[in-house]
């Protein structure tokens, strides 16, 4: 895991390092963050027969759609925007481009982001470099 620009909030960083190697919904999707930098992150899903492939052999749509949703809420969590902790997924659009046959990459950017929603845009990778999926997710602020 490389995570950028430690300095500005060592707490932040460790915080979210902790989640990525503790969160047991990427450990069980096979999820794994390799850099995260402020307002971007890519992470890796590596895949396994037995809960990642379709009958035809390809990554299940569910499963790049969370990879897609864990990359943008990352690069989210990233800014430490006060009013974004705890968001709430709300939106989530993702265009399949090609069925991903092996590990997939996501890269992720925050593209608006303030103290009630934030939104990002991610593209997916296969292995190889090829351009899986590509998608927007929007999230907005926990309500009291």
């Amino acid at each position: 895991l490389i995570v950028q620009s430690r300095d500005e909030n060592e707490i932040l960083w460790v915080a979210l390092k902790r989640g990525f190697e503790s969160d047991p919904w990427w450990l069980f999707l096979g999820i794994e963050a390799e850099e995260v930098t402020r307002g971007s992150s890519r992470l890796r899903l590596h895949l396994s027969d037995a809960t990642r492939r379709s009958p035809s052999g390809s990554v299940r749509d569910g499963v790049l759609a969370c990879l897609m949703e864990a990359a943008v809420g990352t690069a989210i969590d990233s800014l430490d925007i006060p009013g974004m902790r705890g968001r709430t997924t709300v939106s989530l659009a993702m265009s399949i481009l090609t069925p991903a046959r092996r590990d997939v990459v996501a890269e992720a950017r925050v593209i608006q982001a303030g103290d009630e929603g934030a939104k990002g845009e991610a593209e997916l990778r296969d292995a190889s470099g090829e351009l899986v999926a590509r998608g927007i997710v929007v999230c907005a602020a926990p309500q009291d």
